[in-house]
């Protein structure tokens, strides 16, 4: 599998697009970080993390969102990975800026998928690593668009992972055709991957924006919630480990299996909170 892995700046320009790069391992199900794969995007402090406000820009949706972890409206005129820690993608996946269909104009994030591609190169998502990795609650939240009639089976839409001494947990914010559910994967008492999930009573809809929040209380017992256009979707309590170090947020479709059709989904107006 060809996977891309470039300086986001550099890539990015003008267009938003990236360009083929080097060949690695595949990733599983979109895993964000598989070592030495993914691009750097200029950082936590670049976009507002450990060293700044969390605005990516001077005026706009960003400019009143202070305090945060991270705020990407995409409106900054940055390349498209500033203040992300990085991009991940499997060819013939596409990470890019879109100037066409922004919920706060000019731009959104466009993550696309193509019909027939393999499983494991179904992915193409920015990520954030928090810089406070003890942080007891962590929020993600984001304006989605999508047309979910080409979803044959699922597709994570956003996630939320930690991975101590390569351990991983995920938390995953799921599409399908008849609706959303969270599903929690992460290590089986006896090897392998265990998984749970629990349906959600809301979620986005074909052709609207809609603006989901995912709540991760990393207290004990830690849980998950999500409310989707201020109204709550459902929730379900984590596995011990969602609470230790190795903390990653992630936006763009980071696995979409089986697609009946092409599938894009665009994001908007992204912000990481931590309490």
């Amino acid at each position: 599998m060809v996977r891309r892995s470039i300086a986001v700046a550099a890539a990015l320009g003008v267009c938003g697009c990236l360009e083929l790069e080097s060949a690695s391992q595949p990733g599983t199900g979109g895993g964000a970080g598989a070592a030495g794969t993914t691009s750097t995007g200029g950082g936590a402090g670049a976009g507002g993390g450990a060293g700044g406000s969390g605005a990516s820009g001077a005026s706009g949706f960003c400019a009143t969102r202070t305090g945060v972890a991270l705020c990407k409206d995409f409106d900054d005129g940055k390349p498209l990975g500033f203040g992300f820690t990085g991009v991940d993608l499997a060819s013939p996946s596409t990470l890019e800026l879109d100037p066409f269909s922004a919920l706060s104009p000019p731009q959104a994030m466009k993550s696309t998928v193509l019909q027939g591609t393999p499983d494991a190169d179904s992915y193409a998502y920015a990520y954030f690593d928090p810089p406070d990795q003890k942080a007891k609650l962590v929020t993600l939240s984001f304006d989605i668009l999508v047309d979910i009639t080409g979803i044959a089976q699922s597709a994570d839409v956003a996630t939320i992972t930690v991975d101590p001494n390569g351990k991983r947990h995920s938390m995953a914010f799921e599409l399908y055709a008849q609706g959303a559910r969270i599903e929690l994967a992460y290590p089986g008492p006896t090897g392998g991957t265990d998984y749970k999930e629990a349906g959600l009573t809301a979620f986005p809809i074909k052709g609207k924006w809609s603006r989901v929040s995912i709540h991760m209380n990393r207290t004990s017992p830690p849980s998950v919630s999500v409310t989707v256009d201020g109204v709550s979707a459902g929730s379900m309590p984590l596995e011990p480990g969602f609470v230790n170090d190795g903390l990653r947020t992630r936006v763009g479709l980071s696995f979409a299996p089986g697609l009946q059709k092409d599938l894009s989904v665009r994001y908007d107006n992204v912000v990481v909170e931590l309490k």
